[in-house]
């Protein structure tokens, strides 16, 4: 079933496009976003394999 993809920022009266998500930081809290176990865990796990590895 398709799904009808969401716009995720909109116009700024400037005709600017603007994007509601904040950016990290530091380069530390970047990091972390990735290597979070906690965030990367239910990504990883739904990773099918390759028919040849």
């Amino acid at each position: 079933m398709p799904t009808t993809p969401k716009a995720s920022g909109y116009l700024s009266p400037t005709g600017a496009v603007v994007f509601p998500r904040r950016l990290p930081l530091s380069v530390e809290e970047a990091w972390a976003a990735v290597t979070d176990p906690a965030r990367t865990a239910p990504c990883m796990a739904t990773r099918r394999r390759a028919p040849w590895s």
